[in-house]
């Protein structure tokens, strides 16, 4: 073997060592970074999903509740000392379905609790006050095709129970139709008549009275 070989092979000997010497160093560095960074963002209570380093540059990826929360992620990794840029490639959960579902669910309660839907003694007519509340209960149900309202008619104790029983069956079909008349379709929308069976209040009061002719909701989810 001449000189110059052995010199060309004491070069690229060389070179080799310093390679691995490179790629080790950043695997340290690395690996290094990630266990401080991740122990920071638990610290903060942030669950990552994925955090990848390359050399000193980290990329977040993965699903988190709030905008604040990725916006916290990117700046817990940022102040680790040793690292030199953050890729932000998180994102925020969608609000689901169901969280939607009990915010609409609590509107409605709502608004039958401040302005109920009662009847004049003897009669199933929707006054103009109940068909403004129905008018917006129409909209949070047309937000929710998923969903179905069950309509409970219900009824003083003045006159005879069986009497009471298809008044108070009357007055949620009424409610019902004019739902159907908002654009919402009957298949969601069950009814019942229950009469004088469940009074909120003492019947031995007109004021009493009144708010036992009434009508309520149940929020149900089909299946």
């Amino acid at each position: 073997m001449n000189a110059r070989r052995v010199k060309l092979f004491g070069v690229l000997g060389f070179i080799l060592i310093a390679i691995a010497c490179f790629f080790n160093s950043k695997s340290k560095i690395e690996k290094d970074l990630t266990t401080r960074s991740t122990a920071a963002l638990t610290l903060e209570g942030i669950p990552v999903d994925n955090l990848l380093f390359s050399g000193r540059d980290a990329t977040l990826s993965g699903i988190l509740p709030s905008e604040d929360q990725v916006l916290k992620a990117q700046e817990v990794v940022a102040e680790v000392y040793g690292v030199r840029k953050v890729t932000n490639m998180l994102t925020v959960e969608p609000t689901t379905p169901e969280i939607i579902e009990v915010d609409q669910q609590k509107r409605i309660e709502e608004l039958v609790t401040v302005q109920p839907i009662t009847f004049d003694a003897g009669t199933y007519a929707l006054t103009e006050e109940a068909k403004r509340v129905l008018d917006e209960i129409a909209m949070l149900l047309a937000g929710q095709p998923q969903v179905s309202l069950l309509i409970s008619g219900h009824t003083d104790d003045s006159g005879q129970s069986a009497f009471n029983l298809k008044l108070s069956q009357d007055r949620a079909d009424a409610v019902k139709a004019y739902l159907v008349s908002r654009g919402i379709d009957a298949t969601r929308l069950f009814t019942q008549g229950l009469g004088e069976t469940r009074p909120v209040a003492e019947n031995a009061t007109e004021e009493g009275r009144e708010k036992n002719r009434r009508v309520e909701f149940t929020w149900q989810e089909e299946n």
